[in-house]
């Protein structure tokens, strides 16, 4: 059981910030990916979402645009079945630990991504993973596994999670700073 997923309240970007925070204090070789949200350089009220890898730090890999004064969005699932895949692929290959944030209901249909990320928490190799709350199929087979610990994060308890997580860590031999 290498699996730690920290789930945040919605709407919070409490989830993040300590995935964030233990990446941070890994001090070995790291590998999936982070989503990063930015503004579109010519419309700043769509939001552009980049799936970022942690083992390249390949960028540019738009999966996702929403534009918030519209509410349009557009969401290309391709990029989770080709890029996705390829970056956890790698990383499964060459790194010591996996980042996933965050595991989410928008690519709960991309069949090729959520079977590698399966086959990876199915792996011995340590995951550390943001978690979205929301109902889904996808993310609840995720939460109902047996093989990982959630911890749910709010503001009150984010330090004593992250202690929690650092010695599970330690326990598993990651080499921290």
């Amino acid at each position: 059981m290498n699996n730690i997923l920290i789930i945040g309240e919605r709407r919070s970007s409490k989830s993040s910030e300590l995935l964030s925070e233990v990446r941070a204090l890994l001090n070995c070789s790291i590998g999936g990916y982070w989503v990063d949200i930015t503004r579109d350089s010519e419309n700043k009220d769509i939001r552009i979402f980049d799936l970022t890898s942690l083992y390249e730090e390949d960028r540019n890999n738009v999966f996702f645009r929403k534009d918030d004064s519209t509410g349009f969005s557009k969401l290309n699932i391709e990029m989770f079945n080709t890029k996705g895949v390829e970056i956890l692929t790698k990383s499964f290959n060459y790194s010591d630990v996996i980042i996933m944030n965050e595991i989410g209901f928008l690519e709960s249909k991309a069949t090729a991504f959520t079977s590698e990320v399966k086959k990876i928490l199915d792996s011995k190799k340590v995951v550390i993973a943001a978690l979205k709350d929301v109902p889904c199929l996808y993310i609840d087979t995720i939460k109902s596994r047996e093989d990982i610990y959630i911890f749910k994060v709010n503001d009150n308890n984010k330090d004593s999670i992250r202690q929690e997580i650092i010695k599970l860590l330690r326990l598993w031999l990651v080499k921290l700073k």
